[in-house]
């Protein structure tokens, strides 16, 4: 038995569908004997909404970058959290960094926003009063309109916080995300927690992304970066594909 685990936006749901061709390999291959899975940096909530109406076949689903690990019934296998109080730590930061948008993901399918939106001059709507809902999250996220500044800014988060949380990049058009979750948990280490739950060895895990935030899975699994990649992150890897099918017929 191999697992096959696809990040969601960019890779497997592109141009706001999922192709025929690549539905049809993932029930092969499950016929096969082997399990597929999707892996994103999305909340649980967002991602069935748009994956529901699809009917994509899937054993799995990884959400907020490894954070929440889930069965083919949707059931909880692993949660990993956060202590809510630093996460005020990093809406300061996010703020002093021109952040236009932040959001707190807790209580498995729930999110909250804390950073409204940002205007043309500046003014602010911030909802502090979320940091008294819950005394823990699953991933804190943020968007930039500077993504050289985001990615500066991750480096930072992980170099001040190291041992407490972990943060990602995404890029998307012209701005940047960063995505926070505790510590030494990726994309990567859910697999591996996956691979032993499943008894599953990691050379028989194959792993499919295109943005920053797959680039530990790509590395730990020799996986496969999407062609359509931004350049930056395609030559971080060693193979590329343009479709799932190239990998799972």
């Amino acid at each position: 038995m191999k697992i096959a685990a696809s990040d969601f936006d960019g890779t497997l749901f592109r141009n706001g569908t999922v192709t025929e061709e690549e539905k049809e390999a993932i029930i092969n291959w499950r016929k096969k004997g082997n399990l597929f899975g999707i892996i994103t940096g999305r909340n649980y909530a967002s991602l069935k909404e748009d994956l529901d109406p699809l009917n994509v076949e899937y054993d799995f689903i990884i959400s907020t970058n490894g954070a929440l690990i889930r069965n083919e019934k949707c059931e909880v296998l692993k949660s990993f959290e956060v202590d809510t109080e630093i996460a005020k730590e990093l809406l300061e930061l996010g703020i002093n960094h021109n952040a236009i948008w932040s959001e707190l993901m807790y209580l498995d399918s729930f999110h909250r926003r804390v950073i409204e939106h940002r205007t043309a001059d500046g003014e602010m709507n911030i909802n502090r009063e979320i940091f008294n809902e819950t005394k823990s999250f699953h991933q804190m996220s943020f968007t930039f309109p500077d993504i050289e500044d985001a990615l500066a800014l991750t480096d930072h988060i992980n170099e001040t916080y190291k041992g407490k949380v972990s943060a990602y990049s995404l890029i998307y058009g012209n701005t940047a995300n960063i995505d926070i979750v505790k510590s030494g948990i990726s994309k990567a280490s859910a697999l591996y927690t996956l691979g032993e739950i499943k008894n599953v060895a990691k050379e028989d895990i194959i792993t499919f992304g295109d943005n920053f935030n797959d680039i530990p899975m790509i590395h730990e699994f020799d996986g496969y970066i999407m062609s359509s990649a931004i350049e930056e992150v395609r030559k971080l890897a060693n193979k590329t594909c343009s479709s799932l099918c190239d990998v799972l017929l």
